[in-house]
């Protein structure tokens, strides 16, 4: 009889044996479950929020444009924009966010700032005019000869179909995300 309970009690050991492995077995898959969840609503967030962060980086495209143009109206009055320059906010997101529009971005505000800066020499040389017309009609002259309208359109037009682009590779139309 010894034998039998020994038997016995070597089985119902081995079964608990088992039982403990099954519930350590759970608990390991639980824990995967629990991690690829994680990484998946990482990936959903990180996606979502490059998604908000280049609606807000093509809108500050359009504040540079905006800044670019009342600083050339400025400019046509001798006078100096003094309205909030949107560049460093655009480059700051690009750098942060989407490093893969850097040479759009970098042709796009150097555009930009060549414009600006052209701007801003003829501000000051219609000060320096004060009111002569000769030397007010040669600053203007001189002004138009440096404006390139069309770099900046063409720098915008770049920047957007990149980031449309870019768009439809975070967020691809079948709902899976990649990052």
């Amino acid at each position: 009889m010894g034998a039998y309970f020994g038997a016995y009690l070597q089985e119902k050991g081995k079964g608990l044996a088992t039982k403990e492995d099954v519930g350590q077995i759970t608990e390991i898959v639980e824990q995967v479950k629990t991690d690829i969840g994680q990484q998946d609503w990482a990936k959903r967030e990180w996606t979502n929020l490059r998604r908000v962060k280049l609606e807000e980086f093509l809108n500050h495209a359009h504040g540079v444009v905006r800044y670019v143009e009342a600083t050339e109206r400025s400019a046509g009055r001798g006078k100096l924009n003094d309205l909030h320059d949107p560049r460093a906010e655009l480059q700051t997101l690009g750098e942060l966010y989407f490093p893969e529009l850097y040479e759009e971005q970098r042709q796009f505000l150097g555009a930009a700032s060549i414009r600006i800066m052209n701007a801003s020499y003829y501000s000051e040389e219609l000060i320096k005019a004060n009111g002569r017309a000769d030397e007010t009609r040669a600053a203007f002259g001189t002004y138009m000869e440096r404006r390139d309208v069309g770099a900046i359109a063409d720098g915008q037009t770049a920047l957007r179909a990149a980031a449309r682009a870019l768009l439809l590779r975070i967020m691809p139309a079948s709902g899976s995300a990649e990052a």
